[in-house]
């Protein structure tokens, strides 16, 4: 009897805190030699101290840097089913396109293959980041600006994030670069690492949030297909944010502790909270 009543609160508690328990993340990055700790260590590059301080602070987050120094996005998409099938990632991060811009490369070209690594990523159930991408201002005003404005372009017709292009605090301090002007230095890296730090976190609060309300919005379908003829009390709720999400788990918790000893299921009843609920899936 007291293993049954210990169950049922057990699965109470599951159901009232449901979101309590980080998901583990595998973030796949594709990148370039800005990634790829180009002229440095890999234990000194931005992508590795991230992972680091990920670990320090016991975050389930697992970095894998799949970035190869040249690398373009045609170079990338022929790698990606690999990388997808070995990997298994829950998001991936793009940071491609310099090398393609460098080398003159179509921008309708470049488009292509950037819509092609979010939409296999995507496919493989992967929820996907494109950062935006400079080049130097001498390949001219016109092409520059098309260049850097396909990226929000394919962000928005791919439903991808856009992250700013994170070189930007370090570029042009020549302190901070390499003898090439090109490639940030070590002592550049912690500041790579932290800006990387703050975007991905807005990132993957901005996917847990699209989770959550993707699960509730398939929760309240559900209600409208089970009470067909209750339609105006549920949008009542639902426009007053007060709607029970948990109510189908309140109805099978019932179910499932009904007729334990000791445990009366008038006591779990749906949240009073929303009393008029009750009547809803009293039938």
């Amino acid at each position: 009897m007291t293993h049954s009543i210990l169950r049922c609160v057990f699965i109470l508690f599951l159901v009232i805190n449901p979101l309590h328990a980080a998901a583990n993340n595998t973030i796949l990055i594709l990148g370039d030699s800005l990634s790829a700790a180009y002229g440095l260590k890999q234990e000194q590059g931005w992508v590795q101290l991230l992972q680091d301080k990920y670990d320090a602070k016991q975050r389930p987050i697992n970095l894998v840097n799949a970035s190869i120094s040249g690398e373009t996005t045609g170079g990338a998409l022929r790698r990606l089913d690999a990388l997808l099938e070995q990997y298994q990632p829950t998001h991936v991060l793009i940071e491609l396109g310099a090398n393609d811009g460098l080398r003159g490369f179509p921008i309708t070209k470049m488009q292509a293959n950037l819509t092609a690594l979010i939409e296999k990523s995507q496919a493989a159930d992967a929820q996907t980041a494109l950062m935006e991408i400079y080049i130097p201002p001498n390949y001219g005003p016109r092409y520059s600006k098309m260049f850097t404005d396909s990226f929000a372009s394919v962000s928005e017709a791919t439903d991808s994030h856009l992250m700013p292009f994170f070189v930007l605090k370090v570029a042009g301090k020549s302190e901070l670069m390499q003898n090439d002007n090109l490639h940030p230095n070590k002592t550049a890296q912690p500041i790579l690492r932290d800006e990387m730090y703050n975007t991905i976190n807005q990132w993957l609060n901005k996917d847990s949030g699209r989770v959550k309300h993707s699960a509730q919005a398939l929760k309240i379908t559900r209600l409208r297909n089970k009470h067909p003829n209750k339609q105006k009390l549920i949008d009542f709720f639902i426009n007053t944010r007060t709607i029970a999400i948990e109510v189908g788990m309140w109805r099978s918790l019932v179910a499932h502790c009904h007729g334990v000893a000791g445990v009366e299921s008038s006591n779990l009843s749906i949240p009073t909270i929303n009393p008029s609920l009750n009547s809803i899936f009293s039938s």
